[in-house]
């Protein structure tokens, strides 16, 4: 298994001691994942860390606001990295629940996760949701990603074709739009419990499907490649075809309203 670089190391774990005397919560483990922690990092690559923290028992299950005020309020009591970092913030329940299903960090942890501080547990994890129940969380959180991009798409080409000026975002409408149909076909892989490597890309990814979808998926990419006009609208495009096929999945439904609303309104501007 690949290992960080002993700078990358003993910089993760200096921050997981600092980010456990930062948290609200007691920390139960921090973990290195991506490419520092696979040891294949860019120059201008992140550090990218997952923090397990425990809830007190009987305590109310953290949704995203939740993680989000926790992310926050950690980053603003560290002192500033020496590397670009981000934090995912998980409970423990969290974890336990998502740790064996294709989607999230939860997994990585485990994958190719490299462990700079951890604390026993004080108590047994609760699960709460079924592994079905964390796909189609993990699918919606993957549209979601998607729709950003589009909507970044969007923006560039409202900017009359200036490039992006955020460092580490796509740089023109047609790499954002890019970006947006790798994440939506992420979606449909991760629906189908299909794992895709960082470096896939667009035609990995949908010869992954396989089985019933790799010809459908292969018509959306033609279409895609074939529509003139804007990249927004040829993404779009694909992100709809995506939607209506995971609209066929009943169980999937109520996961699929935030996304479709959001999608028209993309369209409507």
């Amino acid at each position: 298994m690949a290992q960080p670089s002993p700078l990358d190391s003993l910089i993760a774990q200096r921050l997981g001691s600092q980010i456990a005397g930062a948290a609200s919560q007691p920390v139960h483990r921090v973990v290195m994942i991506g490419s520092r922690a696979r040891g294949t990092p860019r120059p201008d690559s992140d550090l990218d860390l997952v923090v397990l923290v425990e809830l007190p028992a009987g305590a109310r299950p953290w949704g995203p606001s939740e993680v989000i005020a926790e992310r926050t309020h950690i980053q603003h009591r560290l002192p500033p990295p020496p590397i670009r970092t981000d934090l995912w913030v998980r409970t423990t329940d969290r974890y336990a629940e998502a740790r064996m299903v294709i989607g999230g960090v939860e997994r990585l942890v485990d994958t190719e996760g490299f462990e700079v501080y951890s604390r026993p547990l004080t108590r047994t994890s609760a699960l709460r949701r079924t592994p079905d129940q964390v796909r189609r969380e993990h699918v919606s959180a993957w549209l979601e990603h998607a729709l950003a991009a589009l909507e970044g798409t969007v923006r560039l080409e409202a900017r009359a074709g200036l490039r992006s000026p955020v460092p580490g975002e796509p740089a023109t409408p047609e790499a954002a739009a890019c970006v947006c149909v790798e994440r939506a076909v992420n979606a449909l892989l991760v629906f189908h419990q299909v794992e895709a490597g960082k470096n896939t890309g667009v035609d990995g990814m949908v010869a992954l499907l396989n089985g019933a979808d790799r010809s459908r998926m292969q018509s959306v990419m033609a279409t895609f490649a074939g529509l003139q006009g804007r990249a927004s609208a040829r993404a779009r495009r694909v992100l709809g075809e995506i939607l209506r096929r995971l609209g066929e999945d009943a169980g999937m439904r109520p996961y699929l309203a935030p996304s479709k609303a959001r999608l028209q309104r993309v369209a409507a501007d």
